[in-house]
């Protein structure tokens, strides 16, 4: 029996198992932060949470009342001009998925973006093999028409470390849940891409979206070394167990 040992240890140090998940710490994930301040871009004189059916404007859009960030989803570049904070009060949806306010985005020129944190302050990175899922809540503000999400994972602003995902959307303003989950490739096809921080773009593609309470997770592969010294691990407290009950 001591002669296989050396062998299966061997073949355990090889050995890559996933890692387990992480929660994603999604900066201001229901677009509430800062909601009694801003001001909203028909009413400036009224903090947009006070004001049902009033927005903002992104801030490239050079309206006269002027542009506001989305805290949290400004980096690394602030929204487009198409995207902003909704108080959807009196709109198809009547409400946001929880608390007050959301973010709505618009074909073309409306996109909302965020570098991905673990919840213990870390980055997330393209790691390769890291598996990473993004969900939230989704209405369509504009009742019987088509509507899609893309959802990109970026490391710059026009690099994709993996393909986008397009999802179909149902069509109804009713709030409804969304999820993108993606894997990222080996060390070889990521290139220059790979452990480089990640960050998320979220945009429609056929119809203006609101959206809420954004969540996500993060896994990524151990070392093979740290992997099989794991594994190595739990076979041994195994063997002493069976040893132990002989």
């Amino acid at each position: 029996m001591k002669q296989l040992c050396f062998p299966i240890f061997c073949a355990l140090l090889g050995s890559i198992v996933p890692g387990a998940a992480v929660t994603l710490a999604i900066a201001n994930p229901g677009f509430e932060q800062d909601g009694t301040l801003i001001p909203g871009g028909q009413n400036p004189s009224i903090p947009i949470a006070s004001d049902p059916g009033d927005y903002t404007f992104g801030p490239n859009s050079g309206a006269a009342a002027g542009g506001s960030a989305i805290p949290g989803w400004d980096a690394p570049f602030a929204p487009g001009s198409g995207a902003g904070i909704f108080n959807p009060v009196g709109s198809p949806s009547g409400s946001a998925h929880s608390g007050s306010l959301v973010a709505y985005a618009n074909v073309n020129n409306g996109f909302i973006s965020q570098p991905l944190s673990l919840s213990g302050g870390d980055l997330a990175i393209a790691s390769p093999g890291a598996s990473i899922t993004l969900s939230g809540w989704f209405s369509n503000r504009n009742s019987n028409t088509a509507i899609n999400l893309r959802v990109s994972l970026r490391v710059a602003p026009n690099v994709n470390v993996v393909a986008p995902l397009l999802l179909d959307l149902p069509d109804t303003p009713d709030w409804t849940a969304w999820t993108a989950s993606f894997t990222l490739p080996d060390a070889a096809t990521l290139g220059a891409s790979a452990n480089q921080p990640l960050f998320t773009v979220l945009e429609p593609t056929a119809s203006q979206i609101l959206l809420d309470d954004i969540s996500g997770t993060y896994s990524a592969v151990p070392e093979p070394a740290a992997a099989g010294l794991m594994t190595i691990a739990g076979f041994l407290g195994l063997r002493r167990r069976r040893s132990a009950a002989l």
